[in-house]
């Protein structure tokens, strides 16, 4: 894998820039079209499945009145039964025999032939009374009174008090019924005279009047219906419904319980648009089922136009990633093709500036370029010529140190040939500051060599001053060899002699120490001097800062920290801490550095 990516990465910066850029282009196209489309689909398809799910609502909206209306005509028969004084009049009527009875029942079995011929939708009419014949037309009952007060039809009509009651269920009526276990029926208790049951009526409505009428619809929208009761368990379909049998508590009810009006669902590993409304009349849910196939069949059309709007795309996109590609790289190419010369060492040539965009501005920053590399070169080509001046000069001054040092030999010599050998040790301990001053050019000597320096110097002043001054030198071993800037130590130790022990005549020390704090070179230059008072202390502190011109009393600190602070960054120099007639310490930090096979110097 890393092999195949390596060569795809080799392969794609090896190939021209124009080319990436229409490749870019082309690419970014069809991201977006893709992109672009398929929101569009998603969309399409959501504003398509909308539409149908309002269809669909007023289908079952449709359906609902087609069943209210044969609810309707079971209900007034059911009605026109309990109220008709024929039928009362049998059931009201005590029969001394059976014989009785059967002869009494022509009249209201007549009665119930007309009311079942008069609706088609009805499967049969049975009314049942106890010591009588039952009435019936269609389907016969025959059921003793006993059996009937037990059974659970009984049991919820009579809870209406004479109102009445839907019976839907395969359960409930099976110690009732002898075939199929199920029915439909609209039920009423008629009463006698002291308040007590004296009959069932039972007025059997088809399956197939809300068979007939959910599949009728079902033909007209490609969907199939369902009518379930609020148990979840189904009343009647649709012939082409998926369901093959009677269910109690669908997989889908809990969704339409939970008052979601449209969902998908899936049954059989098929996708369905599952919409329902709640019946306006009873206590139904009216359930339809689509077929995502059925709603995906609708898009074909869209799906040609995606494919026609995505090919048509691919065409303007492949043209304008050409047209931009070239506008693009134009430039480019052009500042390619002057790059040759310039390596050649003509930086006389000019990239040519047609506008304000990016190109252009790149096109103007490389002329800009190429003017300031000219004008270093004439500045570097001055600035070596007036580095070799400074070199000869540099070269001719070391003659008059030489002369001098050989002056001062001469004048050693006299002095001891003369016998005053105090002339000579002077005169020696000023050679040998000239020589470390000077240093054969260097700008640095190691720390032993400056602190010999200040011994040769105080010395000097210790023969003016008659011995007054003492030198205790605490150097660290591992600092001696360290490189420090010259003149570093001996203005420090002038100020301690002018100003620190002006007003002392004796027991004047100055003591200077050097040691190592990680990577930093500490050295430390104190005295037991006067010390300095706070205002001055702190004007001296502030001319160390940074942009400030200091004063001619103590332009030697300020030339020693400016130094170290150009030489070595801001983050090292010097700094003060003093007492009022006790001392003065002076604090010295610069970089430690690592010595390899000798001091750098």
């Amino acid at each position: 894998m890393d092999r195949f990516l390596s060569k795809l990465s080799f392969w794609y910066f090896s190939i021209p820039f124009r080319r990436k850029t229409v490749c870019f282009f082309l690419l970014l196209v069809i991201i977006v079209t893709l992109i672009a489309e398929g929101f569009g689909y998603v969309f399409y398809r959501d504003i398509l499945t909308k539409e149908i799910s309002q269809q669909l609502y007023g289908t079952l909206s449709k359906i609902d009145d087609n069943i209210s209306q044969s609810m309707n005509a079971v209900e007034q028969t059911s009605a026109a039964l309990y109220e008709n004084t024929v039928i009362n009049g049998y059931l009201n009527t005590d029969f001394s025999d059976i014989e009785q009875s059967k002869a009494a029942s022509t009249v209201p079995n007549e009665l119930l032939n007309v009311l079942m011929d008069s609706n088609d939708d009805l499967s049969s009419i049975y009314i049942s009374r106890a010591q009588a014949v039952s009435l019936h037309q269609g389907k016969l009952f025959d059921y003793a009174w006993d059996s009937i007060r037990l059974s659970s039809i009984f049991q919820l009509a009579e809870a209406q008090k004479g109102d009445p009651v839907w019976i839907y269920d395969y359960y409930t009526t099976s110690h009732l019924l002898t075939e199929n276990n199920r029915i439909l029926c609209n039920a009423r208790i008629s009463y006698d005279e002291a308040g007590e049951p004296g009959a069932l009526m039972l007025v059997n409505l088809k399956e197939s009047a809300l068979t007939d009428a959910l599949t009728v619809e079902s033909n007209e929208s490609g969907s199939s219906y369902l009518i379930m009761d609020n148990e979840g368990t189904a009343i009647a379909h649709s012939k082409n419904s998926f369901l093959d049998i009677y269910t109690a508590h669908l997989p889908f009810v809990d969704h339409i319980l939970a008052q979601q009006n449209s969902f998908s669902f899936t049954i059989n590993n098929v996708d369905y648009l599952v919409n329902w409304s709640p019946s306006k009349n009873y206590d139904w849910y009216l359930v339809s089922f689509t077929p995502f196939d059925y709603i995906d069949n609708n898009l074909a059309n869209l799906f040609y136009i995606i494919l026609m709007t995505f090919l048509l795309s691919m065409v303007i996109g492949t043209l304008l990633s050409f047209f931009f590609s070239r506008g693009l790289t134009s430039a480019i190419t052009r500042l390619s093709a002057m790059l040759p010369q310039v390596e050649k060492g003509d930086f006389s040539v000019r990239a040519p500036v047609r506008g304000t965009d990016e190109i252009n501005q790149l096109s103007l920053q490389f002329n800009n370029t190429l003017k300031k590399l000219q004008d270093t070169i004439d500045e570097l080509s001055a600035e070596q010529i007036a580095k070799q001046m400074v070199e000869i000069n540099a070269l001719q001054e070391q003659i008059n140190p030489h002369f001098l040092y050989n002056t001062l030999e001469s004048i050693n010599s006299l002095a001891i040939l003369r016998g005053y050998k105090d002339i000579s040790q002077l005169v020696l301990a000023l050679s040998h500051m000239l020589r470390l001053s000077v240093n054969k050019g260097n700008a640095f000597l190691t720390l032993n060599q400056e602190i010999e320096r200040v011994r040769n110097y105080l010395y000097i002043q210790n023969i003016r001053y008659d011995g007054k001054f003492r030198l205790i030198c605490r150097i660290g071993a591992e600092t001696e060899n360290q490189p420090v800037i010259k003149l570093l130590l001996q203005p420090l130790v002038e100020n301690s002699i002018i100003h620190g022990f002006e007003y002392k005549e004796e027991n004047c020390i100055i003591a200077i120490r050097s040691f190592r704090r990680g990577d930093r070179l500490v050295i430390e230059v104190i005295d037991n001097g006067c010390g300095i008072g706070a205002e001055t202390l702190q004007r001296i502190e502030e001319t160390l800062q940074p942009d400030t011109k200091p004063g001619n009393d103590i332009y030697g600190i300020y030339n020693i920290h400016q130094r170290i602070r150009l030489r070595y960054g801001a983050q090292y120099g010097i700094s003060f801490t003093s007492s009022a007639g006790h001392y003065t310490k002076v604090t010295i930090i610069l970089p430690y550095e690592e010595q390899n096979g000798g001091p750098n110097v």
